[in-house]
């Protein structure tokens, strides 16, 4: 017997009992630790299998090491800090949810609440998510406690509220409201291990910052579901956002193509926006080479709506085997060691994606930003696009040069072999360093800028003054005064401020060849959320076109407060065909803030061309005065000059202005050779819209003084070039003419056809024998002149008539329903009353417009005979 035992008891060593399955059961909220809350009246234990259905869960410390946890249409909330979930496979299915307690006001992270799995393998299912939204540190508010927004990166709180910071910093609030300041940034990219801060509040409580996720799997990880740990709303118009959480992942390979976000809070009213929080996915990087397909999550840590928006945060891959051809992430990218990045195309789309100060992009295809999403390239040297770049559907790029080192005269080189495409609202951003001046030169085949898109370098020049450097920078830097600002200038003067020492910038560089950005304006106090920047620089060496349908700009910032406005910034373009007919080109100078001077226009060259249509407008007027006696910077430069190697100009213009096409030569400027003998032809008519169409009618060669050299009445000029000439295209509109007899009569001739505006023509009818004629009909009779028989029309628009007959025999007529008198079938018998016809309005209303005769007049009780202007009568 002792022997049968001991053998059982050995058998149970060496197989130990099977997992169970634990199924929840509890009441909302219930604790996990209570065994009446599972079905089978224990807690889960080592290598369990749990299942949670329904329901939710309150989990105030770590479970047991469980084999399996699975978690659908019900919730897990998690307490305290060290609380972890334990299991070898996590999956959280449609309707499940894993989420943290409520938000907390100390700065002791140790003592606070998060989401934290330590597994094998975690899956979410689309559908499933973990949630700790507004679950981190606590916004503040004016006057209570929280006064300021809780956390290492809390906003302040004055009338308004400054955003919470964290990855990205918040936004500040309004200066009505007291100009309150976001917190610092805090912590790492690569270990985000704090929740996000609280904004600042005014009359109500911040938005909480987002809470805090911590994940480890010796495994895989799938998200095609939502990890979730973004900032709250401000809760009233005064408050600001709260900053993005913290999310950390380690795992050996992520896939799918859910969301992971730590976005900021939005404000309200006037406060500023929450900053984005921080989002870190470490992974083997040879079993995240071998994941198939590649996975399309999407990261975003950006900052929130606000009076001023929060900064992005950041995202955190420790392997370049997480990005793909196609990024829709938002945030600071930051990849250790990874300084560079050349692959075959690609395509940012619904994000906004910025690589760390000084990275270089070489794409071999497509660099593709789209659908209102946005690349930053900052502080970089170069910028490599093997075929064309595009933005459209509202994308954007920025580039922002590195610092000049006077082996090149520019900072930073975009390169495009093929076409830059500009579609309608998409931008691309040139922004220059802006204390060393530094800029981006763009070469390219072609640029072309759809009508709606733009090339802007506003305000990304030198900078305004700041507080160690209150003058303004760059060579037309303007001067900080008593208590106002000089403007900066450039290609033109800037404007002085209203007291001492406010001194405007002076005007430097050359405007043939315009390769500086725009001064900054003074600044009297430098405490101010306004720009006084100067104008960026435009600089585009194309092989073949410049196209320019959008916009190209370079203004000067206008600042608030009291600094200056910066000068317009320059705009370079060279390129053997440069055109547009709808286009603007503008470098600006900005209005100065209060008491201050306005910036010095910039400058605007238009080279090399051999071939110039451009006929947009180019402004580089200087920006208006601020205040009081101060002044208004002065206006910029434009040069527009040919191809030196050719000696002469044709230009080829309309008058009184263009119409239709010319050819070869369309409309705009060539550069010719000495002695060239040219044709060039002009369409006869254009444009032909309803009765109205142009005819040209002849041409006018004019020099440079203004004299004529040749004129003709065809439409073909034949000339020869040996100075500069002007070919004008003379054109006159002309109008159509409409004429018919109705029936029972004829015209003594059709005059009908098109005729030059003022022209007369003279049209007479004569009816058939028993008729006689009655009047004219129709939108072109003149006024009062309806029975002129012949009648005299100036042909000053379209005219249509018709002439119209009655029989001489009086003949009763009665007329329903609602029509002018001249309407045939509106009349019984059929026809137009005679000049002895007895007629009756018997019902409806008609409605008269010129003189008639009739033999006699009823109107039955209920009609009405309608006098439609001063000169229609009866009689």
């Amino acid at each position: 017997m002792k022997l049968f035992w001991l053998v059982v008891l050995q058998m149970a060593i060496a197989f130990p009992c099977a997992a169970a399955v634990r199924t929840w059961g509890g009441s909302a909220n219930g604790n996990w630790f209570v065994p009446a809350n599972w079905v089978e009246g224990a807690v889960p234990a080592d290598s369990d299998e749990v299942k949670v259905e329904s329901g939710s869960i309150l989990l105030t410390n770590s479970t047991a090491n469980l084999g399996s946890f699975s978690i659908t249409n019900a919730t897990v909330t998690f307490t305290n800090w060290s609380t972890a979930l334990w299991a070898t496979n996590v999956s959280i299915f449609s309707g499940g949810k894993l989420q943290a307690v409520v938000c907390f006001t100390n700065y002791d992270v140790g003592n606070s609440n998060r989401v934290v799995i330590r597994c094998s393998n975690l899956t979410i299912t689309a559908g499933g998510q973990i949630n700790v939204s507004s679950n981190g540190f606590a916004g503040g508010r004016n006057g209570y406690v929280p006064f300021h927004g809780s956390g290492p990166g809390g906003g302040q709180s004055v009338t308004y509220g400054g955003g919470g910071s964290y990855g990205g910093r918040g936004g500040v609030g309004g200066y009505a409201g007291g100009s309150p300041q976001p917190g610092p940034t805090y912590g790492t990219a690569e270990l985000p291990v704090s929740p996000g801060s609280g904004g600042g509040g005014g009359n109500a409580f911040g938005g909480n910052g987002g809470g805090a996720i911590w994940i480890e799997a010796d495994g895989d990880v799938t998200v095609d579901g939502l990890v979730l740990a973004n900032g709250g709303m401000g809760s009233g118009d005064q408050s600001a956002g709260g900053s993005g959480g913290g999310v950390y992942i380690q795992c050996r390979s992520i896939r799918g193509s859910g969301w992971i976000r730590a976005d900021g809070g939005d404000r309200g009213g006037n406060s500023g926006g929450g900053g984005g929080g921080r989002i870190a996915i470490v992974v083997n990087e040879a079993a995240q080479a071998a994941v198939t397909p590649k996975p399309t999550f999407r990261c975003s840590a950006r900052g929130g709506v606000g009076y001023d928006p929060g900064a992005p945060g950041t995202i955190y891959f420790s392997s370049a085997e997480l990005l793909s051809g196609v990024m829709e992430h938002t945030g600071y990218l930051v990849i250790p060691g990874f300084t560079s990045w050349a692959p075959e195309s690609l395509a940012i789309s619904n994000g906004w994606m910025a690589f760390p100060d000084g990275f270089q992009l070489r794409v071999t295809n497509d660099l593709v930003v789209v659908s209102n999403a946005t690349l930053w390239l900052t502080n970089t040297a170069s910028l490599e696009v093997g075929r064309n770049l595009v933005l459209s559907n509202g994308g954007l790029l920025l580039v922002k040069s590195a610092a000049t080192n006077g082996s090149t005269s520019y900072g930073c080189l975009l390169a495009v072999t093929g076409t830059v495409w500009i579609g309608t609202n998409s931008s691309l951003w040139l922004g220059s360093e802006p204390t060393n001046g530094g800029s981006v030169k763009l070469a390219a085949r072609c640029v072309s800028i759809a009508g709606g898109g733009k090339i802007d370098a506003s305000e990304l020049g030198f900078s305004q003054g700041v507080s160690n450097h209150m003058n303004g920078f760059g060579p037309g830097g303007g001067y900080r005064g008593d208590n106002s600002g000089g403007g900066g200038g450039y290609g033109g003067v800037g404007g002085k401020g209203n007291h001492a020492n406010s001194y405007p910038g002076t005007n430097y560089g050359s405007a043939v060849l315009p390769l500086m950005p725009g001064s900054g304006g003074g600044d009297w106090r430098a405490n101010y959320k306004t720009s006084g920047n100067g104008g960026g620089l435009v600089w585009i060496e194309a092989t073949e076109t410049v196209l320019i349908e959008g916009r190209v700009l370079a203004n000067g910032g206008s600042p608030g407060g009291y600094q200056a406005g910066g000068s317009g910034g320059g705009i370079m373009i060279s390129a053997p065909v440069i055109a547009g007919r709808y286009g603007m080109i503008m470098a600006n100078g900005g209005k100065g803030g209060a008491e201050s001077g306005g910036g010095g226009g910039g400058r605007v060259a238009l080279r090399d061309w051999k071939t110039n249509q451009f006929d947009g407008t180019i402004t580089v007027s200087g920006g208006d005065l601020g205040s009081g006696t101060a002044t208004a910077g002065s206006n910029g430069t434009i040069y527009v000059a040919r191809d030196e190697s050719y000696p002469f100009t044709l230009s080829v213009k309309g008058y009184p202005q263009r119409r239709g096409t010319c050819e070869p030569f369309d409309y705009g400027a060539y550069a010719m050779t000495s002695g060239a003998v040219l044709t060039n032809n002009a369409e006869r008519f254009t444009e032909t819209s309803g009765l109205l169409r142009y005819a040209c009618y002849g041409w006018r060669l004019t020099n440079d003084s203004g004299a004529e050299v040749s004129s003709g009445s065809s439409t073909q000029a034949v000339f020869t070039m040996t100075e500069n000439l002007t070919l004008t295209w003379l054109w006159t509109n002309q109008f159509y003419l409409s004429v018919t007899a109705g029936p029972n009569g004829s015209l003594v001739q059709d005059m009908s056809g098109w005729y030059t505006n003022g022209q007369q023509v003279s049209v007479a009818a004569t009816a058939d024998p028993g008729y006689v004629f009655i009047a004219w009909s129709g939108p072109g009779v003149p006024v009062g002149h309806n029975t002129d028989n012949p009648i005299l029309l100036t042909m000053d628009q379209g005219r249509v008539l018709q002439a119209n007959f009655a029989s001489s025999t009086p003949q009763a007529r009665s007329w329903n329903g609602t029509n002018f008198w001249l309407s045939p079938a509106n009349w019984t018998p059929a026809g137009l009353p005679g000049p002895s016809d007895p007629v009756t309005i018997q019902s409806g209303i008609c409605s008269l417009a010129d003189p008639t005769t009739v033999g006699s007049l009823t109107v039955a009780g209920g009609a009405t005979l309608l006098f439609t202007n001063w000169l229609a009568s009866l009689s």
